[in-house]
């Protein structure tokens, strides 16, 4: 048998005492009248639930624990925006070091690995960290960084590096 309704609206979004439109709920907030919804649908709502909530958790845990992958800047393609990578390379030139208003800002280098060139940089907050860390990647240095890939303007492909601990330095 069909539910009657009122434009449209299902008869269960009543109150079945006071006859007022309740919405989802299970008790109705002017007259406190239970719904005449089965109890079973309030607790596949709860399940439903609970189960959103643990699935969020192991993608949690799962991310948390995953390796971040090894890329050689040759491998790189347009799918990977935002992906976080790890690089190794050769320094091409010393990192251009940008400041503004007497303050580092910004700072970028340029690594080889015999296929490719990418660029790297690293702004604000982590530029800093990496200046007074002594991390300023020089030419001839090898580099392992770890990152996101983004696109530039011109469509080339760069590593953004968001923590200052994401960058080791080897010299030869």
């Amino acid at each position: 048998m069909a539910e009657e309704t009122y434009s449209g609206t299902s008869r269960a979004a009543y109150c079945p005492s006071c006859e007022r439109f309740i919405g989802p709920a299970d008790t109705c907030p002017y007259c406190d009248a239970d719904s005449a919804r089965p109890r079973s649908l309030r607790w596949l709502r709860w399940s439903a639930l609970g189960f959103g909530v643990i699935g969020v958790a192991v993608l949690v845990v799962t991310a948390r624990w995953r390796e971040v992958p090894h890329v050689r800047p040759g491998g790189l393609k347009r799918t990977m925006q935002f992906a976080k990578v790890r690089m190794t390379g050769t320094v091409e030139r010393n990192a251009f070091v940008g400041e503004k208003s007497g303050q580092v800002d910004y700072m970028a280098f340029t690594i080889v690995d015999g296929t490719q060139s990418v660029r790297v940089a690293a702004y604000d907050e982590t530029a800093v960290a990496m200046v007074r860390a002594r991390q300023v990647p020089k030419a001839g240095e090898r580099v392992t960084a770890e990152g996101s890939i983004v696109t530039g303007r011109d469509g080339r492909m760069r590593m953004r590096i968001d923590d200052a601990r994401a960058v080791t330095i080897d010299a030869r």
